[in-house]
């Protein structure tokens, strides 16, 4: 067979240089497999894939495999080799995204490739390498074998290279397995005469007995792909329902194995499969429960009638159902098309990416997104979601029979009727409070059976004592309705809110009444209600959970937190859930925030009709662009403001507006004229902020006629920092003078100073006078001694930037580097050497009694 030609593709072994060749041993063999590794042998050399070898490095032994026809199939064991070498990362395709491409299509045909790896040629010099040892000689791969790690990526990489033109639009292929798409029956051979070119292109082969070409469905990759959608593999599905009750460890092994092959079709399978998990554990006897009997005839019973799986069409919006408990997430993305469940799937990333999400929800995820003072995990959560198009909605009715499976655990019973819960009597202890931290307010609810349901709640807005008692206190009672509780019990340490409800105190603020009026409402929902005043060591739990909200403390698992920008009597009236919003409030606020804005072109418009009404334009790139910026933005008091990192909120201004502050800020009476990056920090520092704040302040400071006259011009620019690298001694030197002394013996006044830059070594020489011709005397005995330096760095004295210092340098090949003007760090270690040399001179020459100044230069040996 010919194959791939080398040209095109070979297989290489990039074994590691310091691995060491491993030799197996020859293994002994049963009669009947003996044979079949002989038939084996014989077929693969009359192919010519594989070839006899002499003394080869290393060695692999055959297994033996029973096929599901009952013959063997003979594996090479390449563990030793493939330790030795490193993994091939170009990707395989994902199997999710490959099947849902599929879903939709007319016909489909599915190709196989003969004998698929080895159509491909291993490299010559990596033949040997695969040598194998068998009863009937030592044999090498000459085409690519099975087994070897990078193998697949290899083979993946061909059929890319082959269909590159063809991929995405109507064929997939995975490795060796190769699905035609066709959209419409007309189309077919046009779609396979491609098809086969391209491969006769490669020359690769098809094996015509397991290709299938026009059909309306077929298997991929462990699914069953059609027009109607992706359904389960039915040999998996009996390969559950055969099963018996498992009594081994390894039965349960084999159980979660075979449901972990499901997943995708199985909802809420964490929970399904966690009877099976808990007998994972280690325990000192198996023992199949009762409670694991159940989940297990619960199973194939699920089963028997699994979901037929879509994928969703392009634009179209998606809704994502999450489901919580103590030991398990469940997640089911829904497109509804005609009261149908489409598509289910945990790994969503590539959904979002294409796709509007909304998530649908009982709980405030978008506030939590929402909320500017997040940190740690939610912060980092809030900044990764913020690249997809996400949207938060509460739920507000169970969709589908479906989606039953994914309501919390602890809802109540479905074995109590509704008449026996009407007597019974529910519990709510509240609590708030205002420090120097901040208003907060909290309530736990508890249920006759005891489950409790702790919800803190954070006042973003100006509020009194009192008012946080009464926060927490309607936030407790709408709970309660909204759970449809009939008799409750209301506990609170606060002696002025427990009286106003029982009348016994006269409510002479205007404030206060409005929420006594709420209070009197929700009591109307109510059978009986009794509000009871504790002592405040007996309401700790309370009034914990509001402290922890005002410190910001983290709460205990299964608190909800909400965070009220403004007094729920104003956005609720008479409604169970503040929740709730009233729309005509909504849109009279948005209308009234909009109407404050008298330019028509403002930059803000947008964002504030998508905040207030959720209204977005209606071009689709400009609404997603909306949609994104909207995130970092939130309305306070009719007023738009941003969200900055560090919690502070800057109130948003139109252009004009901006533009007119950075006047006064530039050129006002504290005005200094500063420019253009320091008035925009001024700006934001004051609390304001627009978009092209940056560009109009540069633009004002160029238009400013007292900065351009007054401003300094560079009439030659800067040049570049040169970083001199340090690579071996006595390479690099600096030199400086140091100087003057007082006149020593010989007449000398100065020092011409050498450091060499990679070992530190100080040479010094006096001097009486600074001339060119004693600085080429002092590094040429260096030069001597030393060796040829690639640089020498010096500052700009006369005597170094002369013709004749640097005509002899540059005729011996040394490179001259000068340091800064006036800026001696940048010839840093020759100027610490010269505060060695001159410390030891001082201290070499000192005598209270009498002056030695002079004999600096008979000291200088002893110093250096």
């Amino acid at each position: 067979m010919p194959g791939v030609p080398r040209e095109v593709i070979e297989h290489k072994l990039m074994v590691q240089p310091d691995a060491k060749p491993v030799k197996q041993r020859l293994r002994r063999f049963a009669p009947d497999r003996k044979q079949a590794i002989r038939e084996e042998l014989d077929k693969l050399l009359k192919a010519g894939f594989i070839r006899e070898v002499l003394h080869p490095e290393w060695l692999a032994n055959p297994v033996m495999v029973r096929k599901a026809n009952g013959k063997w199939r003979m594996c090479v064991d390449f563990t030793d080799l493939n330790k030795a070498c490193p993994k091939d990362h170009f990707p395989l395709p994902r199997i999710d995204q490959l099947v849902d491409s599929t879903v939709g299509c007319e016909l489909l045909s599915f190709l196989d490739a003969y004998s698929g790896y080895h159509q491909i040629s291993m490299a010559k010099e990596d033949e040997e390498k695969t040598a194998f040892i068998t009863p009937f000689g030592v044999f090498c791969f000459v085409k690519m074998p099975f087994g070897l790690i990078t193998a697949g990526n290899t083979f993946q990489r061909t059929v890319q290279g082959a269909l590159s033109n063809q991929l995405g639009n109507n064929v997939e292929a995975y490795v060796d397995d190769i699905v035609v798409k066709t959209k419409t029956g007309d189309s077919l051979i046009d779609d396979l005469r491609e098809t086969f070119d391209n491969l006769r292109r490669y020359r690769l082969m098809l094996n015509p007995e397991k290709c299938t070409f026009g059909v309306p469905s077929g298997k991929l990759l462990g699914f069953l792909v059609s027009g109607r959608g992706i359904e389960a593999d039915l040999e998996k599905i009996k390969a559950i329902e055969n099963m018996k009750s498992p009594t081994r460890l390894k039965e349960v092994q084999k159980l979660t194995g075979c449901m972990a092959t499901l997943s995708r079709f199985v909802a809420r399978m964490g929970k399904r499969g966690q009877p099976f998990f808990a007998l994972l554990k280690k325990q000192d006897k198996f023992v199949w429960t009762q409670e694991a009997e159940e989940a297990f005839i619960a199973l194939k019973r699920y089963l028997s009638n699994p979901p037929v799986l879509v994928a969703p069409q392009p634009n179209e919006e998606l809704f994502l159902y999450i489901a919580a408990t103590p030991y398990s997430v469940s997640t089911v993305i829904v497109v509804e098309r005609e009261r149908e469940i489409i598509m289910t799937s945990r790994k969503l990333r590539h959904y979002f990416q294409a796709h509007r999400v909304t998530v649908v929800s009982s709980f405030p995820l978008g506030e939590v997104v929402t909320n500017k003072d997040v940190v740690g995990r939610i912060a980092k959560w809030v900044v990764e979601l913020s690249q997809f198009d996400v949207h938060f909605v509460p739920r507000t009715a169970i969709k589908s029979q479906v989606l039953a499976d994914f309501i919390a655990d602890w809802t109540m019973p479905d074995n109590k009727s509704d008449n026996q819960g009407d007597n019974e009597t529910w519990t709510m202890a509240f609590n708030g409070a205002l420090n120097s931290q901040g208003a907060r307010a909290g309530f736990i609810l508890t249920s006759p059976s005891g489950d409790q349901f702790k919800h803190a709640i954070h006042l973003n807005f100006r509020a009194t004592n009192n008012t946080a008692e009464y926060e927490g206190l309607l936030a407790g009672i709408r709970a309660a309705a909204t759970l449809e509780a009939k008799r409750l019990i209301v506990k609170g340490d606060s002696e002025l809110v427990t009286n106003q409800v029982h009348k016994d105190y006269k409510c002479s603020n205007s404030e206060l009444s409005k929420y006594l009026a709420e209070v009197r409402k929700l009591e109307k929902r109510f059978d009986g209600i009794e509000v009871r005043h504790v002592y405040r060591k007996d309401n700790v739990e309370p009034d914990d959970l509001a402290r922890r909200v005002s410190r910001r403390e983290s709460l205990e698992p299964g608190t909800f937190l909400d965070i009220l920008m403004k007094p729920s009597v104003k956005e609720v009236s008479g409604e169970v859930s503040p929740n709730t919003p009233d729309i005509s409030s909504e849109v009279t606020e948005a209308e009234r925030a909009i109407a404050d804005i008298e330019t028509t072109d403002d930059w803000r418009i947008p964002l504030i009709k998508f905040i207030s009404s959720e209204e977005l334009p209606e071009d689709d790139p400009e609404a997603e662009k909306i949609t994104r910026k909207a995130k970092i933005y939130c309305m306070v008091d009719n007023d738009l403001y941003k969200k900055v990192p560090n919690g502070v909120l800057l109130k948003c201004v139109s252009t004009d507006d901006g533009r007119h502050l950075l006047l006064d800020i530039h050129e006002g009476i504290c005005g200094s004229h500063a420019a253009g990056r320091t008035l925009v920090g001024k700006a934001f520092r004051q609390g304001f902020f627009w978009p092209t704040a940056l560009k109009d302040s540069c633009d004002m400071v160029q238009r400013c006629e007292a900065c351009q006259f007054h401003s300094k011009h560079t009439k030659l620019p800067a040049q570049a920092l040169q970083t001199i690298p340090l690579t071996w001694p006595f390479s690099c030197w600096g030199l400086d003078i140091l100087g003057p002394f007082p006149r020593g013996q010989g007449g000398y006044r100065f020092l011409f100073v050498a450091i060499d830059k990679f070992t530190k070594w100080i040479e010094a020489i006096p001097t009486g006078e600074i001339k060119a011709d004693n600085a080429i005397k002092f590094i040429k005995g260096i030069f001597c001694r030393y060796g040829l330096p690639h640089h020498i760095i010096t500052d700009n004295g006369s005597q170094f930037i002369s013709a004749d210092f640097q005509d002899y340098c540059i005729g011996l090949g040394v490179k001259i580097c000068f340091a800064s003007v006036s800026h001696p760090q940048s010839n840093g270690q020759v100027e610490r050497g010269n505060d060695i040399v001159l410390q030891g001179m001082k201290t070499r020459v000192y005598n209270r009694l009498m002056s030695h100044d002079k004999k600096w230069v008979e000291e200088l040996p002893s110093v250096l």
